[in-house]
């Protein structure tokens, strides 16, 4: 049903993300490790580690700017489960 595709679209978010971020800090996630709902809010919780605009004040513009959409992008999926 549609929390089914909800799930599906945040795992599709978090093993996509680091192709919007290149950084570095980010490591790839693999579908493999988004099994559970328990792996969802773990890996949501690492990536607003590295993505929340709290985190990325004293950066250029565009890693601002990437780490509030993505930071605010994640929080939107991720209540949504």
């Amino acid at each position: 049903g549609n929390t089914a595709k909800v799930r599906n679209n945040f795992r599709t978010l978090l093993v996509t993300v680091h192709e919007l971020w290149p950084f570095g800090n980010w490591t790839q996630v693999q579908l493999s490790d988004l099994l559970t709902d328990k792996d969802l809010k773990k890996y949501h919780n690492k990536a607003q580690l590295i993505f929340h605009p709290d985190k990325n004040r004293d950066v250029d513009y565009k890693r601002r700017y990437l780490s509030k959409r993505i930071s605010s992008e994640l929080s939107e999926a991720f209540k949504k489960l």
